[in-house]
């Protein structure tokens, strides 16, 4: 007779763990993170209705950094630091997800007045203002599909794709970086490094546009340093070599070109 009801209790309890109800109603949701075959942490995230959503870091083989930062629903927010895979640093970036949040609300309800520079642009062009991989140095080609939502909107990473990702970066990692984001508006300090850690460009961002003092740093040794508006070149810039002797000076004007430009003779 126990034996009997042992087995009704059990075949019960089995029924209940198999209704729907009882399963994870979005298994999207939670940690996520991905270990190679030596045990060593390539990935650790966050998923949020499938997309992510807090804190994420990941490695190259062998456990050296590649990138940290946080996400807001598939929106890089905060500082975003990236490494080569010899340790130096490569980017130190600066996003704001709530700017993002309202550029993109604005350049949907297109008002008279605008406080973005950027929704003043064609949805298309606007987007890659804030497209990850041509923040990164990608080369990408404006959405030209026909919906306005798919023109504002950068699709976020499967679960498959990030994996796909991690494996580019260790592949690649010397030459290009792949992030796990696919938008994100720079607003704040801009910092890059060459790989030997030499500086490559610092300055700032403002709603996703360069703006106010710039250096720029060429392979060659030569140093520019001037100022930009509104995404623009603007006004006087100055170019030194490497030993820090004044080369070359240009002006520009409102549109980013070159008005005036002078070159000096090197001194003896």
């Amino acid at each position: 007779m126990l034996a009997r009801y042992l087995l009704i209790c059990a075949t019960v309890l089995t029924g209940l763990l198999l209704l729907p109800s009882a399963r994870p109603v979005n298994p999207a949701n939670g940690v996520i993170v991905r270990v190679n075959e030596r045990g060593d942490t390539l990935y650790i995230g966050n998923l949020k209705k499938n997309r992510l959503h807090g804190n994420w870091a990941s490695w190259y083989p062998g456990r050296q950094r590649c990138d940290s930062g946080r996400i807001e629903n598939n929106m890089a927010d905060g500082t975003w630091k990236v490494w080569y895979p010899n340790g130096m640093p490569r980017y130190e970036y600066h996003f704001n997800a709530r700017k993002l949040q309202a550029l993109k609300d604005e350049i949907r309800r297109q008002p008279k007045t605008r406080y973005y520079s950027i929704s003043q642009l064609p949805a298309a062009e606007a987007a890659l203002h804030y497209n990850a991989r041509f923040i990164f140095g990608h080369k990408v080609q404006q959405e030209g599909s026909v919906l306005f939502s798919q023109q504002i909107n950068h699709k976020p990473h499967t679960p498959e794709a990030l994996e796909r990702l991690s494996e580019l970066n260790a592949q690649e990692g010397d030459r290009f970086y792949h992030p796990p984001f696919t938008e994100g508006l720079l607003h704040g300090s801009y910092t890059s490094w060459k790989q030997d850690g030499s500086l490559q460009e610092t300055g700032i961002y403002l709603n996703g546009l360069r703006e106010g003092m710039w250096e720029l740093y060429r392979d060659d040794g030569v140093k520019g340093v001037g100022t930009y508006k509104h995404g623009r070149p603007f006004g006087e810039w100055r170019y030194y070599n490497a030993s820090g002797r004044l080369m070359s000076w240009k002006r520009f004007d409102a549109k980013g070109q070159v008005a005036e430009e002078h070159q000096f003779s090197p001194r003896s």
